[in-house]
């Protein structure tokens, strides 16, 4: 990364500076319902906000590439499943690097980002077993990118996989990406971009979550940051194999893949064995 990237890395757009907030100010309020008015609130300048954002950007970039390359190894990826799928320009993105026509299912909370994506030729579902879920054994490849981290508790997080599992053919892929609580410039990389940071908790029933907003909308998300050790354990207790986990720079580096696991997120790369 040269100087001037660094440079336009901390003069991010005040628009797309964030503020955390403690997990106790919303204990009481539902998180799935949080997310769903946060990302409706934020489908029109979603994209806009990947390109121009460029510590994100470089992030989102290398794991799309990483996924595609993994995708054109596979000996069938005519069938993928994509766990919040937003506006589906990522997906898009995919298929358009594949040498063959691709379905893919998107799965997807906020109507207006579904919109977006089923304008984009995804098939679009709110929730894993509605109609329209892949059936059993279909899928050559899933994905769950930047998105993951919104699901409220362990209890959430391991039926996804299991459905997502569910879905895979024998020998399919499944690619997770996560944010890192053991990431030792997270926090620092987001109050230089003009945030406001307060690392989540190490310890107790809400270890690794937090809640946030962008500094100039109304609507809360919420985010958890896993570390390796609680990630591989949902993995492997939903019946995946791992196959490879690297770091990922976001905070510093970013979009540098095999970086040090305390210094950026995690990638998962996964497959279902039978």
């Amino acid at each position: 990364m040269n100087s001037a990237d660094r440079e336009s890395i901390h003069k991010e757009e005040s628009g797309l500076a964030y503020e955390y907030i403690p997990a106790a100010s919303f204990s009481k309020r539902s998180i799935r319902q949080l997310c769903e008015d946060y990302f409706n609130q934020e489908a029109d300048q979603y994209d806009a906000h990947d390109s121009s954002a460029l510590r994100r950007s470089m992030y989102l970039s290398a794991i799309d590439s990483y996924v595609l390359d993994q995708a054109q190894r596979l000996a069938s990826c005519r069938q993928i499943l994509s766990f919040g799928c937003g506006t589906g320009r990522r997906e898009e993105s995919l298929a358009t690097g594949l040498p063959h026509q691709v379905e893919i299912t998107g799965v997807e909370i906020s109507e207006r980002m579904a919109k977006m994506a089923r304008a984009r030729g995804l098939r679009v579902i709110r929730a894993l077993g509605d109609p329209g879920t892949p059936d059993s054994n279909s899928v050559d490849l899933a994905i769950a990118l930047y998105s993951f981290i919104h699901c409220p508790n362990r209890s959430s997080r391991l039926s996804t996989l299991r459905a997502m599992r569910k879905s895979l053919k024998p020998g399919g892929l499944l690619i997770v990406d996560v944010f890192n609580l053991d990431d030792k410039f997270e926090f620092d990389s987001k109050i230089a971009d003009g945030g406001i940071a307060i690392p989540p908790l190490r310890r107790g029933s809400a270890k690794g979550d937090t809640y946030y907003r962008r500094r100039e909308g109304d609507a809360v998300s919420f985010m958890h940051y896993f570390t390796v050790g609680e990630m591989a354990s949902i993995l492997e207790e939903s019946g995946l194999t791992i196959q490879g986990v690297t770091g990922v720079g976001h905070g510093y580096l970013p979009g540098r893949l095999g970086v040090p696991l305390d210094e950026g997120c995690l990638l998962f790369t996964c497959t279902k064995v039978r």
